[in-house]
């Protein structure tokens, strides 16, 4: 696939926007789950959630 270099950068950019999307959506789940607030949700839960749901997390 090919497109026009001003076009590239809002490509570029779709990926990440998909995951934080799909990190906070599911923070936000798991918030609720869990009963409590977003910031005090366990951050090795929510890892472990996405990391479940295939979410390409870098070490």
């Amino acid at each position: 696939a090919a497109a026009e270099r001003p076009v590239m950068a809002a490509i570029r950019v779709i990926p990440p926007c998909f995951a934080m999307g799909q990190a906070a959506g599911t923070a936000a789940a798991l918030a609720v789950q869990n009963g409590v607030g977003p910031k005090q949700l366990d951050p090795a839960i929510l890892v472990s959630a996405l990391k479940s749901d295939g979410v390409y997390l870098p070490e």
